[in-house]
């Protein structure tokens, strides 16, 4: 008999009142929504899950915390912000609420698309989706606990995994473009995983050209130990070979540097980027630091002084 009034209610009362959801401004319309969410939430029996909710809170009222040691690198942000704009929002921001606000345990890159990209937040009109954890973890300890939770338990992607992956997508005629455009890689990257598992099978039925001869005498050149090239030098064995290159700046593209300590050890680098079309310099040193600049000269000096404090 339940279920025949809760069929009933639903079939003959609950489209008008959907109804009258469309008549409502944006603001009242999405508290009516989050309203019902959280009435039905009482009563499912995923209650204890905050998955079970994910309310829709206006972008102002939630913070960023001032602890996730997560990074995320300019292309990986780039990819997230595609994938936003592409596919929308598939997953809530974890949040913990004090009073009218929330602040971000999961997700803070996705917070900050929702905020900072432009056509994202006209899209969401301005509201993140939430998950709102347990009310009983108020304390700070417990929170950042569950921060570095969220963070670790993802996983990696196995590399054979993602070759298998890029493999398939050239079978399907994916441009190497449009593979890193999609999956967040650069050219090298994709080169690479192409080769893991799928180059000999990818060019098993091409025609090669005929090679170059060399038609000439070889003649046997002495070089000086002052010709050789000081920034890199390669120590080569039937094993490993291993470029050391001497301390200071390389500059490796004109969007790109690395810095290199008294050993030749990676100390930092920087990259140009963009986002919500905005060109900046990112700075990344080691132990792992990051931070913005608006040249290069600014952020190579950034870098520097963090080796020095």
């Amino acid at each position: 008999m339940g279920v025949q009034k809760i069929e009933g209610f639903l079939e003959r009362d609950m489209p008008e009142i959907f109804q009258e959801l469309l008549n409502l401004k944006m603001g009242s319309r999405v508290y009516a929504i989050n309203t019902i969410r959280e009435a039905l939430h009482q009563y499912s029996p995923f209650k204890n899950e905050p998955v079970d909710c994910v309310l829709w809170i206006e972008n102002a009222l939630v913070e960023a915390n001032d602890y996730n040691p997560n990074s995320v690198a300019p292309p990986e942000m780039r990819l997230l912000e595609h994938s936003i704009t592409e596919d929308g929002y598939t997953q809530p921001i974890v949040a913990w609420s004090n009073d009218d606000k929330y602040t971000v345990v999961d997700g803070f890159h996705r917070h900050r698309v929702g905020r900072e990209c432009k056509s994202v937040a006209k899209r969401v009109h301005g509201y993140l989706p939430l998950a709102v954890i347990n009310s009983n973890r108020v304390d700070r300890n417990d929170r950042i606990a569950a921060t570095i939770r969220h963070n670790r338990a993802r996983g990696k992607h196995k590399v054979e995994g993602m070759s298998d992956i890029v493999v398939e997508l050239k079978r399907r005629n994916w441009s190497d473009d449009r593979i890193g455009k999609e999956l967040g890689m650069d050219p090298d990257e994709v080169l690479r995983l192409t080769q893991i598992t799928g180059l000999a099978e990818m060019f098993a039925e091409q025609e090669f050209s005929v090679a170059w001869e060399h038609s000439g005498a070889i003649t046997e050149v002495s070089i000086d130990d002052a010709e050789l090239d000081e920034d890199a030098m390669e120590w080569m064995d039937n094993i490993v070979t291993e470029t050391i290159h001497k301390p200071g700046w390389r500059d490796r593209t004109e969007n790109s540097s690395v810095l290199h300590g008294k050993r030749g050890e990676h100390r930092g680098c920087i990259q140009k980027s963009r986002f919500n079309d905005e060109w900046f310099w990112y700075a990344y040193t080691q132990p792992m630091q990051e931070g913005r600049a608006s040249t290069r000269i600014l952020a190579k000096k950034a870098v520097e002084r963090a080796q020095h404090d």
